[in-house]
């Protein structure tokens, strides 16, 4: 299983601890990691070995899409419209 993910894009949404955590793992799994976060924040990207990305385009071009937001008024408010599910890569996990 993890041969056949090796060298796919996991995209990650919201980078905090969980998401941190879920990039180190995919990381170690040997994926190429991109995020989108609130708060892009370029030093935790570059010691977690990622890249921020904008929302479309992660969700267009991730193998894997991993969703991490807190429930606030915020990420209520990007609730996945019908209009990003339409942009996921028909091949994602």
């Amino acid at each position: 299983m993890v041969l056949q993910h090796q060298g796919k894009q996991l995209g990650i949404i919201g980078t905090g601890l969980i998401g941190r955590e879920v990039a180190a793992m995919g990381k170690g799994l040997g994926l190429q990691v991109v995020a989108w976060s609130f708060h892009p924040d370029q030093k935790l990207a570059a010691s977690l070995g990622l890249r921020h990305i904008d929302l479309p385009e992660l969700l267009r071009t991730a193998d894997i899409v991993s969703l991490h937001l807190r429930a606030t008024r915020l990420a209520s408010s990007l609730r996945l419209q019908l209009q990003w599910i339409s942009l996921i890569n028909k091949e994602a996990v």
